[in-house]
C-alpha cells in the first residue's frame, strides 16, 4: 500500500473544544471581520493571550517599580472601553435577531396569539435600540475620559500591559498556577 501525503494541515495537533453558547457564532463573526478562517481566528487569539501571558510573567521577575497614577487610570479606562464595547456587540446582535422575529411575526398577524407575541417583540426591540443607543453614548463618554486621561500624562511615557489590569481595572500581579 502507498503512503499518501497529506496537507499539513492533516498532520498539525487538533483539539476538540467545548464553548459555552454563542461563542462559536462570536468567533464566526469575528473571523469574518479580520477575513480569516475560524481555525485562524482561534489560533491568533490564543497566541496572543500566551504572549501576554509570557510579557506578564517576564515583568513579574523584573519586579517593576509601581505605575504612575495616570497610567493606571488610563489602563483602567481601556479595560473599561473594551468590555463596553463587547457589551454592545451583544445588544447588536440581540436586537438584529428580535428584529427578524419581529418581521417574521408581521407576516403571521392573523392570529391573536401571534398578535400578542408581535406587540411583546415590538417592546423588546425597543428596549434593545435604547439599550444600543445607551451603550453607544456610554462608549463615547469613556473615549472622550480615555483621551483626556492621555493628554494629561506626565513626560514620561509609561506603558502598562493589560495582563496587569483585573476585571474591576485594578493593578494586579500575575500569579502562577499550583
Amino acid at each position: 500500500m502507498e503512503d499518501k501525503q497529506g496537507y499539513p494541515s492533516d498532520l498539525a495537533d487538533k483539539v476538540l473544544v467545548r464553548m459555552p453558547e454563542g461563542m462559536r457564532d462570536k468567533l464566526k463573526a469575528a473571523a469574518k471581520d479580520n477575513s480569516r478562517t475560524m481555525n485562524a481566528e482561534i489560533v491568533d487569539r490564543l497566541e496572543r493571550s500566551l504572549e501576554r501571558d509570557r510579557y506578564a510573567s517576564e515583568a513579574a521577575a523584573r519586579d517593576l517599580a509601581p505605575a504612575p497614577a495616570y497610567a493606571i487610570k488610563i489602563a483602567q479606562l481601556e479595560n473599561r472601553l473594551d468590555m463596553a464595547d463587547d457589551r454592545l456587540y451583544d445588544f447588536q446582535l440581540r436586537e438584529r435577531f428580535a428584529r427578524g422575529e419581529l418581521d417574521l411575526l408581521k407576516s403571521l398577524t392573523d392570529s391573536k396569539e401571534a398578535a400578542v407575541r408581535l406587540v411583546h417583540q415590538e417592546k423588546l426591540v425597543n428596549e434593545l435600540v435604547e439599550a444600543v443607543s445607551k451603550q453607544t453614548s456610554f462608549i463615547a463618554a469613556l473615549e472622550q475620559e480615555l483621551e483626556q486621561a492621555k493628554a494629561s500624562r506626565g513626560p514620561e511615557q509609561f506603558w502598562i500591559n493589560p495582563a496587569f489590569v483585573d476585571e474591576n481595572g485594578e493593578l494586579t500581579t500575575p500569579r502562577r498556577k499550583p
